[in-house]
């Protein structure tokens, strides 16, 4: 059997097959009014498409043409350090047409008073534009580069704790190694979650098109707890899993999640000038824009027809880099 063509001769299997697998480009309720010409441009733009003018409350003077850089390159990431009375909303306009996204992000950071990086750009002469220009509306930042993050080297994994009256022994993982610490040296204590997510699905691809056959989709959470020294700004990480809470003695609990809470309220105690910082789940969202989740995809054809394919996700590079902005702020403070 022969399909039916049209009048240019095209089969009308070819007729109905998908452009492309997925959406491209912003919604429209996405998109954004220029206040000049009144024509609608993508968010991420710095100027208007037809006009050029700039975002709403935003001057040819207050504004920075940037790219978009790769999450492999070395970025300059500007952090919020205190919001107070500054011009929130001239400070979100601001920021929405530097970093191309949403304002009521920046609007929920400033609001929120926490340390969260704002924006991520390509150099230091940019970011200290960015700097200069939210002081002038009250605003304090701090610049932190990528670089001295190191989020490609994660931290050591301890194995154990042993509390000594001044001292703290940490047993590394899988080495047998163990290296000592004095409670005046340990100064930041960052407790967190990594987050893994694993979507699946399978298709049935035909000619008119793809059928999907089957989606299922996973999540796990594991609390963490990074510790650092004075001197060590790459840290040591304790997980909930494989750790051994033997350190808490009677108190040892069988659920591990208990156990987390409990040695932290240990190490608190037992270090009480270490700064504590326990921010990370409420200001996920406010991250997740600047220093996103990694996403990786596998795909694999199950025989000829289905086609399974697979999205993992995970933070616990963009919690390195969390943790670690939290000393290098601390370390800045004390320098």
């Amino acid at each position: 059997m022969v399909d039916n063509a049209d009048q240019n001769g095209d089969p009308d299997w070819l007729k109905n097959l998908p452009i492309r697998s997925e959406e491209i480009g912003f919604a429209p309720d996405k998109l954004v009014k220029c206040p000049n010409c009144g024509k609608a441009n993508a968010p991420n733009r710095t100027t208007c498409l037809y006009c050029g003018a700039p975002p709403a409350g935003v001057s040819g003077a207050d504004r920075l043409e940037i790219r978009a850089i790769e999450n492999w390159e070395n970025g300059s990431n500007i952090v919020l350090m205190d919001a107070g009375d500054g011009e929130f909303e001239k400070a979100a306009d601001l920021m929405a047409g530097v970093a191309g996204s949403d304002r009521e992000i920046f609007n929920a950071a400033f609001e929120s008073g926490k340390q969260v990086p704002l924006v991520r750009v390509a150099s230091a002469e940019q970011a200290e534009w960015v700097v200069q220009k939210l002081r002038e509306l009250r605003i304090e930042t701090a610049v932190v580069d990528d670089a001295v993050l190191q989020a490609n080297v994660p931290p050591l994994r301890l194995r154990s704790i042993g509390f000594e009256a001044d001292q703290l022994n940490l047993g590394l993982f899988n080495v047998g190694e163990v290296y000592p610490i004095a409670a005046d040296d340990l100064i930041l204590i960052v407790a967190g979650t990594i987050v893994e997510g694993r979507k699946e699905s399978v298709e049935r691809r035909k000619l008119r098109g793809a059928k999907m056959l089957d989606e299922a989709s996973t999540s796990s959470d594991e609390p963490i707890i990074d510790l650092y020294s004075k001197n060590d700004p790459l840290g040591w990480r304790i997980p909930a899993r494989g750790f051994d809470f033997s350190c808490l003695g009677p108190g040892k609990s069988l659920l591990v999640g208990e156990n987390m809470k409990k040695l932290i309220a240990r190490l608190v105690e037992f270090a009480p000038r270490a700064r504590f910082s326990d921010d990370y789940a409420s200001v996920m969202s406010l991250v997740e824009p600047v220093w996103p989740s990694e996403v990786r995809r596998e795909g694999r054809i199950l025989d000829r027809k289905d086609v399974s394919t697979v999205f993992m996700t995970n933070n616990a590079t963009q919690f390195t880099k969390y943790s670690r902005m939290q000393w290098r702020l601390l370390y800045e403070e004390k320098v």
